[in-house]
């Protein structure tokens, strides 16, 4: 897995915004990697790391995956992209 993207929107977070105290993820590839944690631990940011499996690690946005894409992709199946961004961006909105 490519971690470059994971860097950059990490050091854009952290050049943001300089109150991070706690990094929380699960334990992907990406995220343990020593490249990514370097960055975390140079800013002085805890990194927690829940077990693999834990109930509660992405349960949340799973879930808003799950619905957004059987709703608005299956039950609707658009034609027009354009139709498509703007359901889905009002559906995320709401």
């Amino acid at each position: 897995m490519d971690i470059t993207f994971s860097i950059e929107a990490s050091n854009e977070a952290i050049g943001k915004n300089r109150t991070h105290e706690k990094f929380n993820a699960d334990k992907g590839s990406h995220f343990t990697s020593a490249k990514f944690t370097r960055v975390l631990k140079l800013n002085e940011i805890k990194i927690c790391m829940n077990g693999k499996g834990y109930w509660a690690n992405n349960a949340f946005i799973e879930r808003l995956w799950r619905s957004l894409k059987y709703e608005e992709n299956h039950l609707k199946a658009y034609d027009i992209t354009k139709e498509a961004r703007t359901d889905i961006g009002d559906r995320i909105k709401f």
